[in-house]
C-alpha cells in the first residue's frame, strides 16, 4: 500500500498450490509468495516473476528459521546424543539472525498480524538488522537499521546474548520513534 496505493490488495489463504490456482484462474492479477517455497517445490516453472527488493519488502521475523524438538525420555537414546545431533545442525548466523529478530519484535510489543518486517544479517564479525514497520492502511511507515559487532563463533549462550542485545537496542530506537502507537493502532 505504501509504494503502491493504487492497487486493490486482498488477503490470500491457503497452501502454494491453492494460491497458484487462484492466481490461474484470473482470482488475483498477482500475488506474492517467498521464493525459497516455489524452489523447493518446483514450482517456478511457468511464472512470470518479479523479486521483491528485499531493502522495500523486509520479511516477517523469523522467515526461513527452524526449531527442532526432541523427546529425551527414549530408551534407545540419551539426552547427550540428542542434544549433540540438534547441535550439530545449529548454523550460528541463522541462530543469531533469528534471535535478534525475535528480540526486536517481542521489544516493540508485535504480535503475528503486525504490520512489521524485520530482517537480519550476520556476517564476518558483524550483525545487521533492518527493520519496515506500517500502518495498516500503509500511509504511515517508520524504517531503521543497525549494525553492531557480532562473534559469529562465540560460544552459544554469548551469541544469544549480543543477538538478543542488538534485537533490543533496535527496538528501543523504533519505540522512541513511535512504533507501539503504530502497533496498537492495528
Amino acid at each position: 500500500m505504501r509504494r503502491r496505493p493504487d492497487l486493490d490488495v486482498a488477503q490470500l489463504r491457503g497452501n502454494v498450490d491453492t494460491r497458484l490456482s487462484r492466481l490461474a484462474h484470473g482470482d488475483f492479477d498477482a500475488i506474492i509468495l517467498a521464493m525459497a517455497g516455489l524452489k523447493r517445490l518446483g514450482k517456478l516453472d511457468g511464472l512470470n516473476l518479479l523479486e521483491l527488493d528485499e531493502r522495500e519488502f523486509v520479511p516477517s521475523g523469523g522467515q526461513g528459521a527452524l526449531a527442532l524438538e526432541a523427546l529425551t525420555d527414549d530408551i534407545l537414546c540419551g539426552v547427550d546424543e540428542i542434544e549433540a545431533a540438534v547441535a550439530a545442525l545449529n548454523d550460528s548466523r541463522s541462530l543469531a539472525e533469528a534471535t535478534a529478530e525475535r528480540a526486536f519484535l517481542a521489544t516493540i510489543g508485535a504480535s503475528c498480524v503486525s504490520p512489521v518486517g524485520v530482517k537480519g544479517h550476520a556476517r564476518d564479525e558483524s550483525l545487521s538488522l533492518r527493520t519496515l514497520l506500517f500502518s495498516s492502511d500503509g500511509s504511515r511507515s517508520l524504517a531503521d537499521e543497525i549494525s553492531l559487532p557480532l562473534a559469529i563463533a562465540a560460544e552459544r549462550t554469548e551469541l544469544i546474548r549480543v543477538a538478543t542485545a542488538i534485537g533490543a537496542a533496535l527496538g528501543h530506537r523504533m519505540i522512541d520513534r513511535g512504533a507501539r502507537e503504530l502497533i496498537d493502532h492495528e
